[in-house]
C-alpha cells in the first residue's frame, strides 16, 4: 500500500493484497455491534502505520469519548494482523537450530521422526520451541523420539486452545525433578515482568527450592538450574551483564499459565471449620504457610450464641495462607497477638479486596507480624499500631512506604527480608522509630543509605546481610549512644569497612562496647 500526504489529508495510492478484503471484513449487512461500515481507509492506514516499514513502526493511542469504537476497531485490528504460522521449511529449521544447534544436523534414523514431531507442533513457534528444548535435553533414540511423537499426535487430536497447552504440559511432565519447583516457582512473577537473575537466585536458595550438592554453593546449583530451564526454552534471558551473564530474564505468558495450572494440583489444604469451636485454643501453627484458614460458621448457628465461636485465648495464629481478615474473623480472634500470614498466588479472580486486608489494622492487641508476599502490596495495606515486631519479606514496597512503618509508636524489632523493600536509596524521616532496637536488612538491591543518629535513636542491634550492592554504612550510625553491635553477612568490602571504621572511630572516643561481626563471601 502507497500512502501519500496532501493539503486534502492521507490517501490511500494502492491497496496491497493482504488487505485486500478489508472492505468485506468492516462491511457487510449484518447489524452486529462489532461491525464497522465506512472506515475501510482508516482501518488500512492503521495497520500499515503497525506493520509496514520497520524503520517508521510508531504505536498508536485510541482515544476518544465512550461508545464511539475505539474497541470494536482494536479488536478488528487485532484480528486482521494474527502472525502467521510457520510453514514446514521453517518449523524444520527452528526445530533442528534448537535441539542440534548451527554446528550439527539431524542424524538420518531421526529425521522422519522428528518431522513427524514438527508437524504434529502445527506451525507454533511456541510449542516447537518446547519441543526442542525437551528433545535436545535427553537422550537421543528412535524409542523417546517415537514416544515423544505419539505424545504430541495426542495432543494435536484435542484441537482448539488445549492443544498448544498440551503441547507446552509435556514439556513440564519431562522435566527432571529438581527442576520442577524452580519452574512452578515462577508463576509468583507478574506477566512479562523483567526478572533480576541476582534476586531469582536468592528467593531460590531462601525458599529451598534447590537442593544443596557436595561441593557447590547452594546459589551455584539455582544457577545451573536457571540455565538448564532456559536450555529448554521455559525462560527467557531478558538482558545480558556486562561480563554476558544473564541479567534478567523473563516467562512466556502461557508458560506462566501452565505453572499457574499444575501448582493448582499441589493446591494447600483448608483447616477444619471446627477450628472456630475450640474455645480453648491459644497457639495454632502450621509451619510451612500452605493451609487457608476457612471463614467461620454463620452466627446464626448454635442458636445463635455467637461467643461459642469466638476464640478468646487464642494468642498465635502462622502461617496462614491467603488469610481473610474480615469484621466477622477479626471479632473471632479479638486477643490474637501474634500473626503470620502468606499471600501468594491469587486465583479466581480474587484480588486484595476480596481479602479485605485493611481490616488487618484494626488488631489493636497484635504485637508480632509476619507477612510474606510475592504479590505486590495495596496501597491501603496498613498496620495495626501496637505492633512491636514487624517482618516483611517480598513484598516489593518502595523506601518511602516505611514512613507507615516508621510511624508505629512501639515498634522495636523490624526485619526486612528478602526484597521486602525495592529501591536504590532509603533516605529515612526524622522522628520515625522512635523505639526501633533491633534492624535486620537481607537480600535488597539498596545502593545507598543517608542516615545518622536522629533517625534510630534507640537502635541496639544492626544486622545486613547479603546486601550485595551497598557501599557503606551511615557513619552516624556509629553515634546512636544505644548501638550495642553490627552484623554483615556477605557484603561487598567496601560496606564492611565502613563498618570496622565505625567500630574503629568508637573505640577511638571510649566506647568499646560496640560489637562487629563480618561474615565475608
Amino acid at each position: 500500500m502507497k500512502i501519500k500526504e496532501s493539503d486534502q489529508g492521507v490517501k490511500i495510492t494502492e491497496q496491497p493484497k493482504k488487505y485486500a478484503n478489508v472492505g468485506s471484513f468492516i462491511g457487510g449487512a449484518s447489524s452486529s455491534k462489532n461491525n464497522m461500515v465506512g472506515f475501510d481507509e482508516d482501518l488500512i492506514q492503521v495497520m500499515e502505520t503497525l506493520t509496514g516499514d520497520e524503520s517508521n513502526l510508531q504505536i498508536l493511542s485510541v482515544v476518544g469519548m465512550g461508545g464511539i469504537g475505539k474497541t470494536t476497531l482494536a479488536r478488528h485490528i487485532f484480528s486482521r494482523l494474527r502472525l502467521p504460522l510457520l510453514d514446514e521449511v521453517q518449523s524444520w529449521s527452528l526445530f533442528c537450530d534448537k535441539v542440534f544447534g548451527k554446528s550439527e544436523s539431524c542424524p538420518l534414523e531421526l529425521e522422519e521422526i522428528g518431522k513427524t514431531i514438527v508437524r504434529n507442533c502445527g506451525g507454533l513457534p511456541l510449542a516447537i520451541a518446547a519441543i526442542s528444548g525437551l528433545l535436545a535435553k535427553f537422550c537421543r533414540t528412535v524409542e523417546y523420539w517415537k514416544s515423544v511423537a505419539n505424545d504430541t499426535y495426542e495432543a494435536l487430536n484435542m484441537g482448539g486452545d488445549g492443544f498448544c497447552f498440551e503441547i507446552l504440559s509435556l514439556s513440564y511432565r519431562h522435566l527432571p525433578v529438581h527442576l520442577k519447583p524452580c519452574f512452578l516457582y515462577m508463576a509468583i512473577f507478574r506477566e512479562d515482568s523483567n526478572i533480576r537473575v541476582s534476586m531469582l537466585v536468592e528467593l531460590w536458595v531462601a525458599e529451598a527450592i534447590v537442593k544443596p550438592i557436595r561441593f557447590r554453593s547452594l546459589e551455584e546449583v539455582a544457577e545451573d538450574n536457571l540455565k538448564d530451564l532456559i536450555d529448554r526454552n521455559l525462560i527467557q534471558v531478558r538482558d545480558y551483564g556486562s561480563r554476558n551473564n544473564i541479567k534478567s530474564c523473563t516467562i512466556h505468558d502461557l508458560f506462566r499459565e501452565l505453572c499457574l495450572k499444575e501448582a493448582q494440583n499441589e493446591r494447600p489444604v483448608s483447616l477444619p471449620t471446627e477450628i472456630w469451636e475450640m474455645p480453648h485454643l491459644r497457639h495454632l501453627k502450621t509451619g510451612e504457610g500452605d493451609f487457608y484458614l476457612p471463614d467461620p460458621p454463620s452466627t446464626n448457628s448454635k442458636n445463635g450464641r455467637r461467643d461459642i465461636f469466638e476464640l478468646k485465648n487464642l494468642r498465635t495464629l502462622s502461617t496462614i495462607r491467603n488469610f481473610r481478615c474480615t469484621n466477622e474473623v477479626l471479632r473471632r480472634i479479638p486477643n490474637l497477638k501474634k500473626l503470620g500470614i502468606t499471600y501468594k498466588r491469587f486465583s479466581g479472580g480474587f484480588g486484595w479486596d476480596y481479602y479485605e486486608v485493611y481490616n488487618l489494622a484494626y488488631l489493636c492487641n497484635l504485637e508480632s507480624f509476619i507477612l510474606n508476599s510475592p504479590e505486590k502490596l495495596p496501597q491501603n495495606f496498613g498496620f495495626p499500631r501496637s505492633l512491636k515486631k514487624l517482618t516483611l519479606q517480598y513484598c516489593e514496597v518502595s523506601w518511602g512506604y516505611l514512613t507507615v512503618v516508621g510511624s508505629l509508636p512501639h515498634l522495636e524489632a523490624l526485619n526486612l527480608m528478602h526484597y521486602a523493600v525495592v529501591g536504590r536509596e532509603w533516605n529515612p524521616v526524622e522522628g520515625q522509630f522512635l523505639k526501633l532496637k533491633s534492624l535486620r536488612i537481607v537480600g535488597t538491591d539498596l545502593e545507598e543509605w543517608v542516615a545518622d543518629s536522629t533517625h534510630f535513636p534507640n537502635l541496639e542491634k544492626l544486622q545486613l546481610n547479603q546486601l550485595r550492592h551497598l557501599k557503606e554504612i551511615p557513619y552516624g550510625i556509629g553515634e546512636i549512644g544505644t548501638l550495642r553491635s553490627i552484623s554483615l553477612v556477605w557484603c561487598i568490602s567496601s560496606a564492611n569497612a565502613s563498618a570496622e571504621k565505625i567500630q574503629e572511630e568508637q573505640q577511638q572516643l571510649g566506647n568499646s562496647d560496640l560489637q562487629v561481626r563480618i561474615i565475608s563471601v
